[in-house]
């Protein structure tokens, strides 16, 4: 703004500040939602309200999966260097490598109120998809969570709609298994607001790694 009108940097910021009361905002990226997908949440997200009574929200063991990459991470806002020419900096610290594959590594989780499934890692170069799904998550989690988590009390599976948690395979598996979840045309679409996996659960320290997942097997 000071260069825009020729002023003073000080006496713009008095003028912003003082005389008019203001503050400096930073504008936010947000995920865009179209008129469909935000009826869809609304529809949806009131379905789910009635199906669940205040309390039965203990009853309900949310999944997610998160990548982590290996690679520095840095905050381009504060993430500062003293120094009295930019010369004098030394590249390892100037500069953050970045390259176009960094290595990654796949963590499906599942939480509930009071209980928690494995920590399952997916070799990075494997696709997620029906049937590794299946062989990975399903048959050795959540088959038995209602007699390990919940002690064979009502329970219920939820599960974003990714393509391997939405594809037909995934769906009739639990039905097959008589186990009650969120299908994929109940859960809201675009909407992380409903799982507690995509805040603080995946900021903590990660514990009880007990499960190591390959193509071929399990191993434990």
């Amino acid at each position: 703004m000071s260069r825009e009108f020729c002023v003073n940097h000080e006496t713009m910021r008095k003028l912003v500040v003082e005389d008019l009361g203001m503050k400096s905002y930073k504008r936010k990226n947000v995920h865009h939602l179209n008129d469909s997908i935000r009826r869809k949440r609304l529809e949806r997200c009131i379905q789910l309200k009635a199906r669940f009574a205040p309390g039965t929200e203990d009853q309900i063991l949310f999944s997610d999966e998160k990548l982590f990459t290996v690679e520095e991470a840095s905050n381009r806002q504060n993430d500062r260097i003293l120094a009295s020419r930019s010369q004098d900096i030394p590249d390892s610290i100037k500069y953050i490598d970045r390259v176009q594959k960094p290595l990654s590594l796949m963590v499906w989780a599942g939480v509930s109120a009071d209980s928690r499934t494995n920590l399952i890692f997916v070799p990075q170069g494997v696709k997620i998809n029906s049937q590794t799904y299946r062989e990975l998550v399903l048959e050795p989690e959540i088959a038995s969570a209602g007699e390990k988590l919940f002690q064979s009390h009502p329970w219920t599976y939820q599960q974003d709609s990714a393509l391997a948690h939405a594809s037909k395979v995934s769906q009739s598996w639990f039905r097959e298994q008589n186990i009650d979840f969120i299908s994929k045309d109940e859960w809201p679409p675009s909407s992380p607001d409903l799982n507690p996996l995509d805040y603080s659960v995946w900021a903590g320290p990660v514990r009880n790694l007990t499960r190591v997942w390959s193509p071929s097997k399990l191993v434990c």
